[in-house]
């Protein structure tokens, strides 16, 4: 078993300007859920050298004790963490 984490069938950008337009586009670069949290992500590389984002699903699950919709950067084909 290994501990690497594929993101080869993430969505992917040539260029790190059109990741950062990509998430501008979808709403994802500067997300807050109502003022409890922001949506935090790490810029990454693929195998092919294509960027992406990951998204870090943990501050939500520390604010919002009421349950609501993690899927928010996975339905536009981002990996939530």
């Amino acid at each position: 078993m290994t501990n690497v984490i594929t993101l080869d069938n993430c969505k992917s950008y040539a260029t790190e300007a059109n990741l950062d337009r990509g998430l501008a586009s979808y709403g994802l670069d500067n997300y807050h859920g109502g003022e409890q949290y922001t949506l935090r992500y790490i810029k990454c590389r693929n195998a092919e050298g294509r960027w992406t984002a990951i998204f870090m699903v943990s501050e939500y699950f520390n604010v919002n004790k009421t349950g609501g919709y993690l899927g928010l950067a996975s339905q536009f084909g981002f990996m939530s963490i």
